[in-house]
């Protein structure tokens, strides 16, 4: 199941990027972040400690 997010999420990042759009933060999960990254662009790149289906 969080793979097919990760494929949607990317999916819209992937349309903006493509069309230019500025974009501040691409983030996986939620809770405490464990990785983050920034590229030349600006963008945040996030990993986040649980998906949704793990909080609830």
């Amino acid at each position: 199941m969080i793979t097919l997010i990760i494929v949607h999420e990317f999916g819209h990042f992937y349309v903006a990027r493509f069309f230019k759009t500025y974009i501040e933060c691409f983030s996986l999960c939620f809770s405490k972040k464990i990785f983050q990254y920034h590229d030349k662009y600006g963008t945040r790149y996030i990993i986040r400690l649980s998906s949704l289906g793990e909080i609830c």
